[in-house]
């Protein structure tokens, strides 16, 4: 038998180029676009780690405990972000092996992620890929538990062991997984249900035993249990932590119309361009409807990619009557499960009816595919290189550095935003000379509290900085008021006003 028609080999395949992909742009101008938000895991993890990000709990964070053994701020960064990246692309075959459970998964997951790498619009590609959005990774890790245990095999034992555990990590790092979760293992219910014949068996079985082995119950039941397992997992998690949990609740349906047409503005200025795309592979997947010789493979196929379209509309319907969702203005990051699952679906239809008929080229697509990953990563982001990575970063999270440590502050206060970056790249700096690091006074700084150095007042020096180009104004007092009884301003230093407190 030809080796490359084994599915591990396939595995194999698929996860080099990913990794090879990940290390590409991980190494690359995609730091330029880091912020906040997807610098504090780097903070957690290098000077207080907690199980969930700082001041909430919600996101568990298992990347920054993979971390921790690396010290200095920039390499830190870069693990936590190239295991992300990894985690993302990586995500497109676990999604593809969860919905077709046959060999040609692994091309369809190279060229999903290739898909996501070119056509996927690069702020998204970003919020998806460096971790602090918990989606993707939750997404993989919960669609292969169940795949893991949703046929009957060997050692079923150790499958259903790394099942639960990939489970419990999942809705760790995110416990509104769950609805997902549930609302796609429907799906795939219903698709078992009108798509798939029933296997006529030699010898009568109970009722139970029939009822199980009827299409698509045995894997149902195993994803609800996972599903409950896992839910049980992440809510007492959550209760652990002092921070309350967020509101799920809905909001008044006279809200839901607007909260509906903000999400698909949303999606029509920021996916536009990725949805023409999804429509031209889904052109070539109604070709396949139309040869005889692919045709039963392409209705099958069609019925998986009706699957996740009604999986991304109930996340649309769901996601405009939350309470949490109107919180945060509506914002499609809600959406990224099934977005990201999109990129799966069309590669199936445009890819798989084809497959069906000409196998033997499954291998060497894999192949093929698996190796345009890096190179498709290159393209978009430029040659790999450290100095190119670090220099993004520079680029991104540098531009208060040289007044805070010439004006030897200890503390950095401000707006959320600015403080984190600059706060960031001044530890940076200061770890290659080899000296301590600053300390964050803004909104989830005082987690971090506990580990400041104990200073007389005379040495406590504050920088107050702004974003980039914006005047520095006095900072809010519920942004310092929590770390110091006052501050005083001593001067004002380029970009950067220095304050003392006590």
């Amino acid at each position: 038998m030809f080796p490359f028609q084994r599915i591990p080999f396939q595995l194999i395949l698929f996860a080099l180029g990913c990794a090879a992909a990940a290390l590409c742009i991980d190494f690359s101008r995609y730091h330029e676009m880091q912020h906040a938000d997807a610098l504090l895991p780097i903070m957690v993890s290098l000077y207080k780690w907690d199980m969930f990000y700082w001041g909430q709990s919600r996101l568990g964070m298992l990347l920054p405990a993979l971390a921790t053994p690396f010290e200095h701020p920039f390499w830190n960064l870069i693990v936590q972000n190239g295991l992300g990246i990894f985690g993302c692309l990586a995500a497109m075959g676990c999604i593809s092996w969860y919905l077709l459970r046959d060999r040609s998964w692994a091309v369809v997951g190279a060229a999903a992620a290739l898909f996501f790498v070119l056509a996927y619009p690069e702020v998204e590609r970003f919020h998806n890929m460096n971790g602090s959005q918990p989606y993707a990774i939750p997404l993989a890790l919960a669609t292969l538990s169940i795949t893991l245990v949703s046929r009957r095999g060997r050692a079923p034992v150790l499958r259903w062991t790394v099942a639960g555990i990939l489970t419990a990590a999942a809705y760790w790092y995110h416990f509104g997984i769950g609805t997902q979760i549930a609302m796609l293992a429907g799906g795939r219910f219903l698709f078992e249900r009108l798509f798939t014949r029933e296997h006529p068996k030699a010898e009568p079985a109970g009722r139970y035993q029939r009822l199980m082995e009827s299409r698509g119950v045995y894997e149902f039941a195993c994803a609800t249990v996972l599903t409950a397992f896992g839910s049980a997992v992440g809510t007492g998690l959550m209760n652990l932590s002092p921070y309350p949990q967020p509101h799920m609740g809905l909001t008044d349906p006279s809200l839901w119309g607007n909260g509906w047409a903000t999400l698909f503005e949303g999606l029509a200025t920021r996916f536009g361009s990725c949805f023409g795309y999804i429509g031209l592979a889904a052109a070539l997947g109604a070709v396949w409807l139309i040869v005889p010789a692919t045709r039963a493979s392409a209705v099958r196929c069609w019925g998986l990619f009706g699957v996740v379209a009604g999986w991304v509309f109930l996340q649309f319907a769901m996601a405009g009557t939350l309470q949490w969702v109107n919180y945060n203005d509506y914002d499609i990051r809600y959406l990224y499960p099934g977005l990201i699952a999109l990129a799966p679906a069309a590669a199936i239809v445009a890819l798989v009816p084809f497959l069906s008929h000409f196998p033997k080229a499954t291998p060497w697509l894999t192949a093929a595919l698996a190796l345009a990953l890096p190179l498709a990563a290159v393209s978009s982001y430029g040659m790999p290189s450290v100095a190119a990575a670090r220099a993004a970063v520079d680029r991104a999270t540098g531009y208060h550095t040289r007044d805070l440590l010439e004006s030897g502050c200890t503390h950095v206060v401000g707006d959320y935003w600015p403080v984190w970056a600059a706060t960031f790249h001044a530890n940076m700096t200061l770890a290659d000379r080899g000296e301590s690091p600053l300390w964050a006074v803004t909104i989830r700084g005082n987690d971090a509290k506990c580990c400041w150095p104990k200073l007389p007042p005379s040495r406590i020096r504050i920088g107050c900085v702004a974003m980039p180009g914006s005047p520095v104004v006095r900072p809010k007092d519920y942004e310092w008021g929590w770390a110091f009884e006052e501050i005083h301003e001593v001067e004002c230093r380029g970009v950067v006003t220095i304050y003392e407190g006590k």
